[in-house]
């Protein structure tokens, strides 16, 4: 997944400074805890759509390798 979300930040540099931002306010308030982890709902937003564009992708050339096979 980490490989996808690097990826995904090189396709769409546009994100990376709101996620930035949004990291460092929340570990200067909280530091390096569970909980700050759990405030981080713009990386959480974007780990998670990054996530399901992946697996669908994983799943469509699954499919079609499949149905090539068959």
């Amino acid at each position: 997944m980490l490989k996808c979300a690097v990826y995904e930040l090189g396709r769409r540099p546009e994100y990376i400074q709101p996620l930035l931002e949004e990291v460092v306010e929340v570990i200067r308030e909280e530091g390096w805890t569970k909980a700050a982890f759990a405030k981080m709902w713009k990386l959480d937003s974007f780990l998670r759509e990054t996530q399901r564009c992946h697996d669908m992708q994983m799943r469509k050339s699954y499919i079609c390798i499949q149905k090539v096979n068959d």
